[in-house]
């Protein structure tokens, strides 16, 4: 059951920025937002689209459930949506429409998290952006689905044969993630010289010889968690040890800038200097560094000069890269600094101190195998 405090501090965010922008509603459609408000509900149906099987409209004085006669019950009765305050709204599954039903009960201007044309398409962004700082209670779920996360991972990375194709690999990992109750959100796969040319590499019918990227996101509660992991049959060669060396270094130093108050752009600088001083000074160019993430695979990505200020208990995921090496975990910017949620123990690791700033801090290393 739904903590009571996370519940009416989510009400008070959402209620003081209808207040602040004089605003009768917000109508939450995204499924991440679903899972946000319901502090870990579910109400997928695909995951090929953001929008949620059911919709959720929160006014100034009522919360409701708006949801086809389909989904009505199991919100009602597996999500326990009654026990958090909603009021059920069913509407004929030919007639679908929760716009115009979250109008019927809300006369006054409306904002919707999609962003779509409506009252006040502008404000979906802040909207969004209330959900960035964790709660202690998402900090201990998002704790919860690193660590199996991170198991299923280094579950995977174990199993691993030499001659599997790259979708069996990711049937693998897709196996192993929904064994521990986590959706597969994203699975990429790629062996050998598809490492070198695809920074994401969909899986294909390629056998793996030597070398293998597995990156997964792995989704429970609505939070997400990214990871990459690499595998190598036999001796890991001199010129990619080199590069896997100088990408968790590169990799430690945007760790170490993510504080709470510290402006993204300027760990962005510090992950820049770690690629010149490395050796790579362009590799950045090839693929996006990672961001802020949560809710969503990337709430933003971060870039030159980035503007954004990183908030107490806010999650990221960097994924620095050099072509044939990644490092990648997802962390949260706690007040005494950041925290791995994701960490693959019983795989190799890279200890590595970015300037004296985390000691102990670890970055995963390649799993060799016989």
């Amino acid at each position: 059951m739904a903590d009571k405090v996370e519940i009416a501090e989510k009400e008070r965010r959402v209620r003081e920025f209808l207040g602040r922008h004089d605003l009768g509603g917000a109508l939450f459609l995204k499924q991440s937002s679903f899972a946000w408000m319901t502090c870990g509900g579910d109400n997928h149906m695909t995951l090929a689209g953001d929008r949620g099987a059911s919709s959720l409209l929160v006014t100034r004085e009522a919360k409701y459930v708006l949801a086809d006669r389909i989904e009505a019950a199991r919100m009602m009765e597996e999500e326990a949506l009654e026990d958090q305050g909603f009021h059920l709204v069913t509407y004929e599954w030919h007639e679908a429409d929760p716009i115009a039903e979250a109008r019927m009960l809300c006369p006054g201007p409306l904002v919707f998290d999609v962003g779509m044309p409506g009252d006040r398409p502008e404000l979906a962004p802040e909207l969004h952006k209330m959900r960035w700082s964790l709660l202690l209670q998402e900090v201990e779920r998002y704790r919860e689905v690193g660590k199996l996360a991170g198991e299923a991972m280094q579950a995977a990375c174990l199993r691993v044969e030499r001659g599997w194709s790259e979708h069996e690999i990711a049937g693998v990992l897709a196996k192993e993630m929904m064994d521990r109750e986590i959706i597969p959100y994203l699975v990429l796969v790629a062996a050998d010289e598809r490492i070198y040319q695809y920074r994401h590499a969909i899986p294909t019918g390629k056998r793996l010889d030597k070398h293998a990227m597995l990156v997964i996101c792995a989704e429970k509660w609505g939070l997400i968690v990214s990871l990459t992991r690499f595998v190598h049959f036999g001796a890991v060669p001199s010129e990619l040890r080199k590069r896997q060396l100088a990408v968790a270094r590169i990799d430690a130093a945007f760790i170490a800038g993510t504080r709470p108050g510290a402006k993204v752009g300027e760990i962005f600088e510090a992950g820049l200097r770690a690629y010149a001083e490395s050796g790579y000074p362009d590799e950045w160019l090839l693929h996006h560094q990672g961001g802020a993430t949560g809710y969503e695979a990337r709430n933003y990505k971060a870039v030159p000069g980035d503007e954004h200020v990183v908030e107490e208990n806010q999650a990221f995921a960097w994924n620095p890269s050099i072509t044939g090496a990644k490092s990648e975990d997802t962390i949260i910017a706690l007040s005494g600094g950041p925290e791995v949620i994701s960490p693959t123990p019983l795989l190799p690791e890279i200890v590595y101190v970015a300037r004296g700033k985390v000691q102990g801090l670890t970055r995963p290393d390649v799993l060799e195998k016989v």
